[in-house]
């Protein structure tokens, strides 16, 4: 939904929804995981997780302003510690799970969601609003579906598209027939939200996974349309730029990069605290930020992830951070190369 409309409104009741269901999940997940053999100590993301936890709590407490790093932003309701830790623990839940609840399952309710959120924005842009009293203008054009954000839908749509792989490379016929279906309906949402950072973000989730399950024969194929879509995405993204008139922003967040910079130096260790960018570039906005944005500019994050960790949690929070892609990309990998892929 859009957080212009109704943070102020259901952020409360949110929170309180988040704080149950992260207890309950936990209570899951810590159940789950007491049969022989299992227990998250074997989850390949349990070290670097819990070092992101450490240093989020520790910046926490250090931070320029504690209740926006445990609460979050409430003009966007979506970061915090609260919210962070219930994802946090639907992944706890996952990685102790029976065996019987499978990958397929989780990657068919992702491609699923993306694809009907996709057809949400196309139905915007043909001119008709699914959801009565909801209709707001679509900026310069790009679909917001449920987001109200074209940059928030290019987010949500991407994660999609390699999941729709997974189905439209099945062996079977009839998986391949709708994983392939969902993949073009949620393409073309990534194409119309006209967001850069999605399209390459796009582009680069499913050039991974075409890499992880490059085949042996032919292995060369994989890399060849992984840079195919890459180079596809970034011409795109120019000239989707240029037509939008948003090469004015590639400008802006050339500044919000450098004050993060400048905003972590004061903080090198630990951070300014989650979620608290606002406040540390304040103190740190020079005459060419201040030139380029004018004196009331606000943001709420660096729009790039390492340098949001850098400034908000420092060097501890961007190493601990880089440790969990990491291992996720090896989990990911291992994941794809294991016997039973397919089940």
């Amino acid at each position: 939904m859009s957080a212009d409309v109704y943070a102020r409104f259901t952020l409360p009741k949110l929170l309180c929804l988040s704080v149950g269901t992260l207890l309950a999940w936990l209570g899951l997940a810590a159940g789950a995981g007491r049969e022989p053999g299992a227990g998250l100590g074997r989850w390949p993301l349990a070290a670097p997780s819990a070092a992101c936890a450490a240093v989020l709590l520790l910046s926490s407490l250090f931070s320029l302003d504690p209740a926006v790093s445990v609460l979050g932003d409430v003009r966007l309701s979506a970061y915090g510690l609260l919210e962070l830790g219930l994802l946090a623990a639907l992944h706890l839940a996952a990685a102790a799970a029976r065996p019987e609840v499978r990958i397929r399952d989780v990657l068919g309710a992702v491609a699923a969601s993306a694809a009907a959120l996709s057809a949400y924005g196309l139905a915007q842009k043909a001119g008709f609003e699914p959801m009565p009293g909801l209709a707001l203008a679509l900026p310069e054009g790009r679909i917001t579906a449920l987001n109200g954000n074209p940059v928030w839908l290019g987010a949500s749509l991407l994660m999609g598209l390699p999941a729709a792989l997974f189905f439209a490379l099945s062996p079977r016929r009839s998986e391949r027939l709708l994983g392939a279906s969902a993949f073009a309906l949620t393409a073309v949402g990534v194409l119309l939200t006209f967001s850069r950072a999605a399209w390459a973000g796009a582009a680069t989730a499913c050039a991974a996974y075409a890499l992880l399950r490059a085949p042996a024969r032919r292995p060369w194929l994989a890399p060849a349309a992984a840079a195919a879509a890459l180079a596809a995405a970034l011409v795109w993204g120019s000239l989707g730029g240029q037509r939008h008139g948003l090469m004015r922003s590639d400008s802006h967040r050339v500044q919000f990069w450098l004050a993060s910079l400048r905003a972590f130096a004061r903080d090198p260790v630990l951070g300014s605290g989650p979620d608290t960018l606002e406040a540390a570039l304040g103190p740190v906005k020079d005459a060419a930020f201040l030139g380029a944005l004018g004196l009331r500019s606000t943001t709420s994050h660096a729009h790039n992830d390492w340098l949001q960790a850098l400034a908000t949690t420092g060097a501890l929070g961007l190493g601990a951070y880089l440790w969990l892609q990491l291992a996720l990309l090896r989990a990911a990998r291992d994941a794809l190369a294991g016997p039973g892929r397919e089940e």
